[in-house]
């Protein structure tokens, strides 16, 4: 288990599969839904953070729904969030 500042927005991103990482391409100017857990890349020390009411575009932010719940896991695994 690492430290949050010891991982980057790529090396976080580098855990997605690819079709994972396909899909957060295709959906890139698509609004969070009110209430959906992500994880801002620019600010990983916030932790798992929930989308506010109004629109928060998917960038530099990796929505909980994009990831398959092993890679979720993973992720804040390695954040050491648990």
């Amino acid at each position: 288990m690492s430290a949050v500042g010891d991982w980057s927005a790529d090396a976080i991103l580098a855990l997605l599969t690819q079709a994972e990482r396909g899909w957060l391409t295709a959906a890139a100017r698509a609004p969070l839904a009110e209430g959906d857990d992500f994880l801002d890349l620019d600010h990983l020390e916030r932790g798992v953070r929930q989308a506010p009411s109004g629109d928060l575009a998917f960038t530099r932010v990796l929505p909980r729904s994009a990831v398959h719940r092993n890679t979720w896991a993973k992720i804040l695994y390695a954040i050491a969030i648990p």
